[in-house]
């Protein structure tokens, strides 16, 4: 039971970015345990080609010079999705 404890939290990103932060866990956390299971998304999981590997990557450095992201347009659907920074505030599309 971790419930009133601690947890450090830590993100690296690529470049000079990272970010350290300190959670407190709060009484309701365990109700939302059973509904962030990632179990399914991570069975669902597939191994790439090489050319879908790459594409990926090609996509990707495309998408570092974007001003903004359609995800659309690499086949993604269903969730919410990161697409771009504008005036230093992230942009997130549902699709």
């Amino acid at each position: 039971d971790l419930e009133g404890g601690e947890v450090s939290l830590f993100s690296y990103g690529s470049g000079c970015g990272a970010t350290f932060c300190v959670g407190n866990i709060a009484a309701q956390a365990a109700r939302y345990a059973t509904l962030l299971d990632p179990q399914a998304e991570l069975d669902a999981r597939r191994k790439l080609s090489i050319d879908e590997y790459e594409s990926l990557m090609r996509h990707s450095e495309i998408a570092d010079d974007a001003e903004s992201l359609d995800p659309g347009t690499f086949g993604l659907t269903g969730g919410l999705y990161y697409t771009g920074t504008t005036d230093h505030m992230r942009q997130y599309r549902v699709c």
